[in-house]
């Protein structure tokens, strides 16, 4: 088992070595001095595989190519990146830091410059969050907050004052649909009930079907539009139709709820439901798989999960999903075979070995998998669909963008976390900054030009958050010229002009 070598790391160390050359002059041509620079990195990673007790670049055929590529593309940087390598050189300065960004292919955000944004227009402290799941916000054009807290939904108003209150012992889902309602979904009686967002009065209430024994819950775990109805996947893996045209606020209705599908043996726990490409057929999005089923529950296709399953997003025909620490796109439609299929272990990286492993799984078929974009530190959070068909996923470090046909776009190193929302060119993070105490630093807001990942303003909010941050305790939303951005019960209301 060797060190986890990605490319970012391979630059880094060539970044190293062109420091040795700028203290030697780095005067000799192109060639030659890219020619050192892949000698000097090599030695490096030898020295690092030796101190992990693995590989060495002498050893892993990919840790060889990746220094090659690396000759490669040194050829092709620009004069700027040679004359920033030279004695006197400020490496700080900007013509040596846009030099850089070429190098590593990672964009300076550069936050802490830019001026600061929208002024905050109001604060609050929400309630008492749910145990799981976060406050699951939603924000309506006249910036009003509404939030999932603990055993009730809640409307805060644009001035951060409580606005109107309905107690629910919710299953820590809530979804806008269509026509602005917002679908929650209800335990003890099982249902899903929709909201009036102006005014939290229940519009209509689906009751779930009884559950075939005592040992099955029917509490309704996620739900997704498909046409005029929703979908929705209970606890024991059954799936139901809610047609609100047939529903009323209260009680059971005739052709409210019918039944659509079941997966025998199986139960669902905070599943992820997408409408497939095309839109006849559901992407189940769990701990363990990635399923491609028919509307009446048939399995077309399937992708086993091997260590950590971020989430799902369908971008045009295909699916970008962030799992076992990797953005990758699939076509579902060709990943069809007799068994799960597994993505085969890259070399160089670094797993535990047998640690989610599946005997029964197949390679993929030919075309299914579109591409495995190269990015460092893809962190657990679900990746973010944009409106021209690009995703954005977080990473340990930054945040990346991915066109649909999974070339990267940009890389940022801007240090988001949580949601992130698109607000016409902009999109929308919280950053954590590190301050003098590094158990807990200050948030902020940051626009980022969503063409170059550059950062076009901020704002510091007056909460703060540990190193270590909780995606589900992060609160970003938008609408109608209002972003509510926060982390834990602290939020703050910014007005966009």
């Amino acid at each position: 088992m060797g060190p986890m070598l990605p490319d970012r790391m391979i630059v880094a160390v060539a970044l190293v070595a062109a420091v040795g050359c700028r203290g030697r002059g780095g005067g000799d041509g192109r060639a030659a001095t890219c020619e050192r620079l892949a000698r000097q990195s090599a030695g490096m990673i030898d020295g690092l595989g030796r101190s992990l007790g693995g590989a060495t670049a002498a050893d892993d055929p990919d840790v060889q190519a990746k220094v090659a590529d690396l000759r490669t593309r040194c050829l092709a940087w620009p004069a700027d990146v040679f004359a920033c390598m030279r004695p006197g050189a400020d490496p700080g300065s900007p013509r040596c830091q846009a030099a850089l960004a070429t190098v590593t292919g990672v964009v300076a955000a550069g936050a802490d410059a830019v001026p600061d944004g929208p002024p905050v227009a109001a604060t609050a402290t929400l309630g008492r969050a749910p145990t799981f799941g976060g406050y699951q916000a939603v924000v309506t054009d006249d910036g009003t907050l509404i939030t999932l807290e603990a055993e009730q939904v809640a409307a805060w108003t644009a001035a951060g004052a409580p606005g109107w209150r309905v107690p629910l012992a919710h299953a820590a889902w809530m979804q806008r649909l269509t026509d602005g309602s917002l679908a929650v979904g209800v335990i003890g009686p099982d249902a899903v009930v929709a909201l009036d967002p102006a005014t939290g009065a229940e519009r209509w209430r689906a009751l779930m079907p009884a559950p075939p024994d005592d040992d099955s819950g029917a509490s309704a775990q996620a739900a997704v539009e498909i046409g005029p109805r929703l979908l929705v996947g209970l606890a024991d893996a059954r799936f139901v139709w809610i047609d609100p045209r047939a529903c009323r606020a209260g009680a059971a209705s005739p052709g409210c709820v019918a039944p659509a599908a079941a997966l025998p043996d199986e139960t669902l726990d905070t599943p992820t439901l997408l409408a497939a490409p095309g839109g006849d057929g559901v992407v189940l999005g769990e701990a363990e798989q990635v399923r491609l089923l028919t509307l009446t529950g048939a399995t077309l296709a399937a992708i086993h999960v091997r260590d950590t399953f971020g989430g799902v997003a369908v971008t045009g025909t295909r699916v970008a999903v962030t799992l076992d620490d990797e953005l990758v796109l699939f076509d579902l439609s060709a990943c069809a075979a007799a068994a799960p299929v597994v993505l085969p272990r890259k070399s160089g990286r670094l797993y535990l070995r047998g640690d989610g492993e599946c005997d029964a799984c197949v390679v993929p078929p030919r075309g299914c998998v579109v591409a495995r974009v190269e990015l460092d530190g893809v962190d657990a959070a679900p990746p973010r669909l944009l409106a021209d068909g690009s995703v954005v996923v977080t990473l340990d470090d930054g945040l990346a963008r991915v066109t649909a046909a999974g070339a990267r776009r940009w890389v940022s190193d801007v240090a988001a976390f949580g949601p992130v929302v698109e607000v016409g060119d902009e999109l929308i993070v919280l950053a954590a900054t590190v301050g003098d105490d590094l158990a807990a630093a200050p948030v902020r807001v940051v626009g980022l030009d969503a063409a170059t990942g550059k950062a076009r303003w901020k704002r510091a909010l007056s909460v703060t958050a540990p190193m270590v941050v909780s995606l589900d305790d992060a609160t970003v939303a938008a609408a109608g010229g209002w972003i509510v951005a926060g982390y834990q019960a602290g939020v703050a209301w910014l007005r966009r002009p």
